[in-house]
């Protein structure tokens, strides 16, 4: 066995003098190929954030999203601190409410605040959430479900508005009430729920009325919470309108050229 691997090691030898003889006694070295390291893009994401407390007289159930592997580091900072403020906001005014107008009888439900969310539109220019709360204060009549948003613009740095999506001094508030009225005309009298003035008053071009908004890459969704186009039996109304629908009135909007990336 041990002359075995002698001899093994003999001819080893023999090869590797001959390469070093052959090449004039130099040292060959393998050539040395650089592989260029290719970064792996990262796309936006989102982590979801819970708040959950609970007493004898509230629960408290919040998700939301924080926005992380942005490109603007700067701008997702903002974003998320904003994003936690109104959250914290809401929490505070439901513990309040709870305090100074629930019914203390002990064979009635707890108060109740919940929030969950749906990231719509998401990439590192900007993002539309759109959030779903329930809110039920113990002695209340019924609860109450509606729908508030959040749209950040990561490359500005700012909240999104809607006169963001149109031409400046266009006249798209008046466009947009009259293509509300028409279409919640038609919904609301197709369920049985159309009254005029709810819509007349609810759809009037203000810009209060249009605030609650979310959007993706084709259109933006307008949300009427209850109470403000129809009664409450009827449940919010959402209405979409075609970013090519109104092309008139945005063509010049920088918002919608980075949407469609034009």
């Amino acid at each position: 066995m041990k002359n075995t691997a002698l001899i093994l090691g003999v001819i080893v030898l023999i090869f590797c003098g001959a390469v070093w003889l052959k090449n004039g006694g130099k040292l060959v070295n393998q050539p040395v190929v650089n592989v260029p390291v290719v970064k792996q893009k990262i796309s936006p994401q989102t982590k979801m954030i819970q708040i959950n407390d609970s007493t004898s007289t509230y629960t408290i159930d919040i998700k939301y999203p924080e926005f992380s592997e942005l490109s603007n580091s700067e701008a997702q900072k903002t974003a998320n601190d904003l994003f936690e403020k109104r959250i914290d906001e809401n929490v505070v005014d439901f513990k309040k409410d709870v305090v100074d107008n629930s019914i203390k009888e002990i064979d009635l439900p707890p108060s109740s605040l919940q929030m969950d969310y749906e990231v719509i539109y998401l990439t590192n220019n900007m993002v539309s959430v759109k959030l779903s709360s329930f809110y039920y204060i113990a002695g209340m009549a019924h609860p109450n479900s509606f729908y508030s948003v959040f749209n950040y613009d990561f490359k500005s740095n700012k909240e999104i508005l809607l006169s963001d999506f149109f031409n400046l001094n266009s006249d798209y508030l008046t466009v947009l009430s009259g293509i509300f009225v028409k279409d919640l005309t038609e919904k609301l009298t197709l369920t049985g729920y159309y009254i005029e003035d709810f819509v007349k008053v609810g759809t009037e071009s203000k810009i209060d009325n249009f605030s609650t908004f979310f959007f993706d890459k084709d259109k933006i969704t307008f949300i009427f919470n209850v109470y403000q186009v129809a009664p409450y039996v009827a449940g919010p109304q959402l209405v979409d309108v075609f970013y090519d629908k109104v092309a008139e009135f945005n063509n010049q909007s920088d918002l919608i050229k980075l949407i469609k990336n034009i």
